[in-house]
């Protein structure tokens, strides 16, 4: 009866996957927003209790001003809690009200950056505020212990579970009998006809994300003395409880509950089956993440309906416009002075910064390619990067392959990996393939990069690598960046654009771009849909395995931490919309600002050591951009120029890339010509 011990213990993620799904439910019944940032508002309410029943310090979402009031000592329980539950709900307000209410008729690639640079943003104070490390949370339950079916498990986590069940049937009777939760929930189904019965759409929403941030708290200081608490974890629960909401459909309370224990009793179950010896070694690390995923995958399989969207609609909301290449001379022309004078002027970690940079370049000119052009908002380039970083490693130290060869087999299979990844994209549509996508990172990164029978970490670095005798390596003796291997990067990247810009400015860039305005459309006028998603998923696959192998190589080693969800899948796809997702510009804009590149390093250089700092601002230029600048820095300096009577042209649309027109209901994207 092992396993019910273990079943028994998994309530306590259990209830924090249920609450955070629950939550998530809540602002998209009443909104129509999926939150990814519910995990760190969570985490807010977390910190706060913690810090007034540890000192009495009542800690505000606020930095360089002072950001604590203290109360004269430790709190008791009571005060603790309703001071977490009261900062979430706070929390939740302000991100609806300074955030999304502004991006209410955006598309929803601004949603996710923004849920992104608020995720950002609560993570960077609290590392501030409070640090990385992981903390002990006073419990506010109760110390004993309960036998269960011949078990003694943790008073504290039936009490959990009770705790939660009072929310559930508190929030499934508000909104099945409350006047205004009857409206609440009917919002997202026939928006027009619950403000022609008198509602306010404002006051519906600000209902909803209260609803949200308050279950949110609650699930935070419940949780928080049951689990490890860091800026990493509980912000990383937004998963498991993204995989409850949809097999719940975003609309059923009950559901989404019993989907989130259900998640963490199978994780903890999965936990005990470890302990068996017929257990493979190979999935002793990560299994657990593989669930959600799984689960996710057999909602697509069997109800594809949940996940919403469809064919005939537009595929992402209207993203913004498209600046289809005409010419690629413009950004081969900036990556050749960059690199001649970051090689005159520089030396030691400003050059290293710039071959990251370049690196990030062609990660991100892969998202362009995904999201910009085709309209699919995924995660999963980083997976699929860390996949070829790898299987490069495990080439040449286990099998010996000579560099070039190692890195065209690896390469190959990570773009045939990411292939696959199109099939989800074919059943699910906008925010509902982020959450099938990011699922898959999490689930990559848990189980394969950072787990130890797969890592070659420990067997060494990678050989030099070497073409026609000339060695490419990255550093030798004390010299950290070599001129080779900074010129290799920048030749890769001038390729990659030369492609992008041939592949998007012909017939193909015209498929996508029907693509991402309306499939059902495309498919009417001979677009192959299904062709056409195999293909841009395997062409921005190729882009991001080879800046994997780069990565790699860089570092000398294979290292999870180079493609890690949060500290790099996450910001990709935020630092390609600030530097504008739709443009060969926008990858390298967006490059420089990335940690580790170029402009952190200069920040780092004049400040000492940025820190959370500088993933602070970053979470507020994302939101910034998000809701006044769509088309990022390189779409804005784009229009500027564009302005001046002496550059100003006519936008030139050929037969081929005007919207389709038949009997669909497309929605024409902007497109505009210009030079990359």
């Amino acid at each position: 009866m092992d396993w019910m011990l273990f079943a028994l213990l998994g309530l306590g993620a259990g209830v924090a996957y249920g609450g955070l799904g629950l939550a998530v439910v809540a602002t998209k019944r009443g909104t129509g927003v999926i939150n990814l940032a519910q995990g760190a508002i969570a985490m807010w309410g977390a910190y706060v209790y913690h810090a007034m029943r540890d000192t009495g310090t009542l800690h505000l979402p606020v930095v360089g001003i002072p950001s604590t009031i203290e109360t004269g000592g430790p709190a008791s329980a009571p005060v603790a809690i309703a001071a977490g539950v009261l900062s979430s709900v706070l929390l939740s307000l302000l991100a609806y009200v300074l955030v999304f209410r502004p991006l209410r008729n955006a598309p929803q690639l601004a949603g996710v950056v923004a849920s992104i640079g608020i995720t950002t943003i609560i993570q960077s104070i609290v590392a501030i505020q409070f640090g990385t490390g992981q903390v002990v949370v006073a419990s506010w339950f109760s110390a004993d212990t309960i036998t269960i079916a011949g078990q003694t498990v943790p008073a504290n986590r039936v009490e959990a579970l009770l705790v939660f069940a009072v929310i559930v049937v508190a929030v499934w009777a508000y909104l099945r009998f409350a006047r205004q939760g009857i409206a609440l929930a009917a919002y997202a189904d026939n928006t027009r006809a619950v403000t022609l019965m008198g509602y306010s759409a404002d006051l519906l929403a600000l209902r909803a994300w209260t609803l949200s941030g308050l279950i949110a708290g609650i699930v935070g200081v419940t949780v928080a003395p049951l689990v490890p608490l860091n800026p990493i974890t509980m912000t990383l629960y937004i998963v498991p409880a993204l995989a409850a909401a949809l097999l719940a459909r975003f609309a059923s309370v009950v559901i989404v509950s019993l989907a989130g224990l259900g998640i963490g009793v199978l994780q903890s179950f999965v936990t005990y089956l470890k302990t068996m010896p017929w257990y493979p070694a190979s999935l002793q690390v990560g299994a657990e993440d593989l669930i959600p995923l799984l689960l996710i995958i057999g909602v697509l399989i069997v109800s594809p309906s949940s996940l919403g969207g469809g064919r005939g609609g537009a595929v992402a909301g209207r993203l913004p416009a498209v600046f289809r290449p005409t010419s690629v001379r413009g950004p081969v022309i900036v990556v050749v002075v960059a690199t001649a004078v970051c090689l005159l002027l520089f030396n030691g970690v400003y050059r290293f910064a710039f071959a990251q940079s370049l690196i990030f370049a062609l990660l991100i000119l892969s998202v362009v390619v995904l999201t910009g052009y085709a309209g699919q908002i995924s995660i999963a380039q980083v997976a699929i990067a860390g996949a070829a970083g790898l299987l490069v490693a495990r080439l040449t130290i286990d099998a010996g392959l000579p560099f070039p060869l190692a890195a065209v087999v690896s390469i190959a299979v990570a773009a045939g990996l990411g292939m696959l990844t199109a099939l989800p994209a074919l059943r699910a549509v906008g925010i509902q393939l982020t959450v099938v996508t990011l699922a898959l990172a999490v689930a990559a990164q848990s189980a394969l990069f950072s787990n130890p029978a797969l890592n070659p970490a420990a067997l060494g670095t990678l050989p030099a690598p070497t073409i026609f005798g000339i060695d490419f390596s990255v550093r030798a003796g004390a010299d950290v960046a070599r001129v080779p291997f900074i010129l290799l990067c920048a030749a890769v990247l001038i390729v990659g654009l030369v492609v992008v810009s041939r592949a998007a400015g012909g017939r193909t860039g015209v498929r996508l771009l029907s693509v991402r305005s309306n499939e059902r459309a495309a498919a009417s006028v001979g677009v192959g849909i299904v062709e056409t998603k195999a293909f841009v998923f395997g062409f921005s696959s190729v882009l991001a395995a080879t800046a994997g192998v780069l990565m790699t190589y860089s570092v000398g080693q294979f290292s999870s931490a180079s493609f890690d969800v949060l500290a790099v899948g996450l910001p990709l796809l935020a630092f390609a919309y600030l530097g504008g997702i739709t443009s060969l510009y926008g990858a390298l804009v967006g490059a420089l600002m990335v940690p580790g590149g170029v402009t952190y390093v200069l920040i780092g250089g004049w400040f000492q050591d940025p820190g959370s700092w500088y993933l602070l601002f970053s979470g507020c230029a994302l939101v910034l951009t998000a809701i006044l600048n769509p088309e990022g820095i390189a779409g804005a300096t784009a229009k500027a120029f564009a302005g001046r009577r002496f550059l100003r042209r006519r936008p030139r649309l050929t037969e081929a890339v005007k919207p389709p027109v038949a009997t669909s209901t497309a929605v024409p994207e902007r497109v505009e010509a210009n030079h990359g």
